[in-house]
């Protein structure tokens, strides 16, 4: 069945418009262009530019601060596996430990649940994490649980951690990155 159409015309702009549902389904702009004899016009459509999808699901990893990290020696084994397991838990463009279901922050409990971890060995990891500067533990006041944040230094979910205060977070911490990443 072909649609009914119709064109109509408002100073340098043509519409084609479908008749019934009154949709516009093409709009024109009116060029003039002088071409000699023999000579012909192109018209070239760039196409649209896609927006974006936010399914990118790559962690991006300091390398250079990663590799001083195992060099240097600075995190046990056990350490060095609980951060690497927190990677599959960053937020995007934000560098909060969460959960991706919820979309919630982890707490102690439920991020023990998680990564199939005892909670009293996870909470000795975590504060051994957060003491050397790679972890930090955001108390939210008597009964509320608390939040964790992973140093951006380190790895980041996205193209950058949006939220530069979570970067100045770091800035007093025994950590210190061979290369700092700028807020």
């Amino acid at each position: 069945m072909d649609t009914a159409i119709k064109y109509s015309e408002d100073g340098s702009t043509r519409y084609v418009t479908n008749i019934e549902s009154g949709e516009i389904l093409h709009e024109h702009k009116k060029q003039e262009v002088w071409v000699q004899d023999g000579e012909q016009v192109y018209v070239h459509k760039p196409k649209k530019a896609k927006a974006r999808k936010k399914t990118i699901h790559f962690i991006k990893l300091h390398r250079i601060n990663w590799r001083g990290i195992i060099r240097n020696n600075l995190l046990t084994t056990p350490e060095l596996a609980l951060l690497t397991s927190l990677l599959a838990f960053l937020d995007w463009e934000s560098n909060y430990i969460i959960d991706d279901e919820t979309k919630q922050p982890f707490n102690e409990s439920s991020l023990a649940k998680a990564i199939h971890c005892d909670r009293r060995n996870l909470h000795t990891l975590l504060k051994s994490l957060e003491r050397k500067g790679f972890l930090l533990i955001e108390k939210q006041g008597r009964g509320k649980p608390n939040r964790f944040l992973l140093n951006p230094n380190i790895a980041v979910f996205g193209e950058c951690v949006k939220d530069a205060t979570e970067h100045d977070k770091f800035n007093d911490v025994e950590y210190r990155p061979k290369s700092p990443i700028k807020p």
